[in-house]
């Protein structure tokens, strides 16, 4: 039981010292020309996903989204602050947006993917480190 103690300390030990080394001699590639690594992608994709799905509101929270008033000062946010990295049905984003990493959805691909309360605690937080701001 001792040895398997000292293997699992060492391990611990091993582990950190190489996570240590690659944060402080900034051996991973941060560059936005390349992805990232398959596993750090999932990882930090499944996070996101997960983080999203356990902090949006109850569907009984959420406002009426069938008012008028709330619909048109929507669009209007939509015009102003969203159109850029996410488009419209009936346009494309540009090559800049494009090359983001993450590369921020179509609108198309948002409205499928998510429920409306998703989508509003996405809004209205954010998302670190993704070039989505959190929005009034």
């Amino acid at each position: 039981m001792n040895t398997v103690f000292k293997t699992l300390a060492i391990a611990a030990l091993g582990g950190g010292l190489a996570g240590g080394a690659v944060i402080g001699l900034g051996l991973y590639d941060v560059s936005a020309r390349d992805g990232h690594l398959p596993g750090v992608a999932w990882a930090l994709h499944a996070t996101f996903l997960n983080s999203v799905h356990l902090r949006a509101n109850a569907p009984e929270v959420m406002p009426d989204l069938t008012d008028p008033d709330l619909i048109a000062l929507g669009a209007r946010h939509f015009a102003g602050a969203c159109v850029i990295c996410h488009a419209t049905p009936t346009t494309q984003r540009s090559a800049t947006v494009r090359r983001m990493l993450p590369e921020p959805p179509p609108i198309t691909e948002i409205a499928m993917d998510w429920s409306p309360a998703e989508l509003h605690w996405i809004v209205y937080n954010g998302i670190k480190m993704s070039g989505m701001p959190a929005w009034p």
